[in-house]
């Protein structure tokens, strides 16, 4: 059979690693011990390079610099849930997972994703067979992480299929760490974006409840979605209907597309929300954190009484901690 990848034959430029220094400084900041060794490893264009570390250390920085760099055509830069979002679709149109990676690369020699979390074991399956593809196709993998390859699928029930998996990725992959114990995110100041929005403490007015429980319903790829509110000014959408149903990552990134000004209503504590609607309210977070959607999450709870925080991922609770807080009843 005609291989999907057999124009490939070029690898990647090599970079300075200099060239991230001067970004930096352009910036405004210097790099770091750990972010200078990230960079050293992402100048060498014969390795697979694995980021990780907490959030806020620079890895997607990194990420864009690196990408920014190559010259127009050879990176494909993507969130890691909208890469899964878009293989399976290519997967579905081109019969199998190398033809559909074929497709959904066209002529890019490099493929970055970012966040790469597998806590799913329908995403985890095929990792493994995507690396071996990659490799195959002659294609770089750059990925960023906030967890070790070791601390993937954390899920002690499927932890131990995804074992060889890990192995791989330790063997395929240079991993860099960044942690200089500071999360560089507490020292920016945006109001735009994400960072924009609120984390308000109340409940809404009875009669607000009443108007608003009319509600109405809209499309999520083939699914009726009852939200609130949703027009030009944004959605208002409930907790419960977000992250209470079978939703994931596509659907969300799917509405973040759609609307770029959030309300979540009645967000509950997620130690008591179950562990699928918790995991669902993370996977929600993090696309509209990507996708730099301005939210505002009504909650009876303080942000800082919002669930165990030894429980909650690190990246969820630096995300969360840039919202505006409102610690006022809503009216």
């Amino acid at each position: 059979m005609r291989s999907p990848f057999r124009h490939r034959t070029a690898t990647p430029p090599a970079l300075s690693p200099d060239m991230f220094e001067n970004a930096a400084r352009r910036e405004g900041f210097d790099l770091d011990s750990s972010q200078l060794e990230a960079a050293r490893t992402l100048a060498d264009d014969a390795t697979w390079c694995y980021l990780v570390g907490p959030p806020g250390r620079g890895k997607s920085w990194l990420l864009d610099t690196y990408t920014a760099a190559l010259p127009a055509g050879i990176p494909l830069r993507l969130h890691w849930h909208e890469f899964t979002r878009d293989l399976h679709r290519c997967i579905r149109t081109a019969g199998s997972l190398p033809a559909g990676l074929a497709r959904l690369l066209g002529s890019h020699t490099v493929l970055c994703f970012d966040e790469f979390a597998v806590d799913d074991p329908a995403d985890g399956i095929f990792v493994d067979r995507l690396f071996a593809a990659a490799r195959a196709a002659h294609v770089r993998l750059v990925v960023t992480s906030n967890v070790r390859p070791r601390e993937l699928m954390p899920n002690p029930l499927f932890h131990d299929g995804f074992a060889p998996t890990i192995h791989l990725i330790e063997r395929e992959f240079t991993v860099a760490e960044l942690d200089a114990g500071v999360d560089y995110r507490t020292e920016a100041h945006t109001s735009s974006g994400f960072s924009a929005g609120r984390w308000i403490v109340g409940e809404r007015e009875t009669a607000d409840r009443r108007a608003d429980a009319l509600g109405e319903h809209i499309d999520v790829n083939g699914r009726r979605l009852r939200v609130l509110r949703a027009d030009d000014d944004g959605l208002v959408v409930d907790f419960g209907e977000l992250c209470g149903r079978p939703l994931g990552a596509t659907d969300y990134l799917t509405l973040a597309d759609r609307y770029r000004r959030w309300t979540v209503v009645g967000v509950t504590d997620l130690t008591d929300a179950g562990s699928e609607p918790a995991q669902r309210f993370l996977h929600l977070v993090d696309v509209l954190y990507d996708n730099d959607v301005e939210t505002s999450f009504e909650s009876r709870l303080p942000l800082e009484d919002f669930g165990r925080r030894d429980l909650l991922p690190p990246r969820l609770l630096s995300r969360l901690g840039q919202l505006n807080v409102a610690p006022i009843p809503i009216s």
